[in-house]
């Protein structure tokens, strides 16, 4: 990637980064949010009520997998229900260099969180100050 664009547009880092891939009798598919937070790629995702054992993390080449099922619970006659249910499979484009050796995968709360450490270049940032300058006009 042009290092021009990603200083004019730094949102296009982002933007097509996550697939969500339809699996055959799903119905649903867990929100995600992609995010860099102190020199990590941070991808989080709402599984709530899924344990760790219905949950599935890994990644080929420069693709992130998540990738589950959330069951029903037990023989029972629903009379209503508005929760989703069935296998689901989202894949997270990874940036260059992304250290997927280091990643962690942690469930708190509903909410998984993959961290994947990114290299410095991509870590390092700093801000760059805006310097307004004033126009003189020419007197004729």
């Amino acid at each position: 990637m042009d290092p021009l664009e990603v200083f004019l547009n730094p949102a296009r880092l982002l933007r097509g980064v996550a697939t969500n891939i339809a699996v055959e009798g799903s119905r649903w598919a867990p929100a995600i949010e992609v995010a860099y937070q102190d020199g990590n790629l941070v991808i989080s995702a709402d599984v709530p009520g899924m344990s760790m054992e219905e949950i599935k993390v890994e990644a080929i080449g420069n693709v992130l997998t998540i990738q589950g099922e959330r069951k029903t619970v037990g023989d029972r006659r629903l009379s209503r229900s508005e929760r989703r249910y069935g296998r689901f499979l989202r894949q997270i484009v990874l940036p260059a260099g992304a250290d997927i050796e280091h990643a962690q995968a942690l469930l708190e709360n509903g909410v998984l969180r993959v961290i994947v450490p990114l290299p410095g270049e991509q870590r390092d940032s700093r801000q760059v100050p805006v310097v307004r300058v004033e126009s003189q006009r020419q007197e004729q």
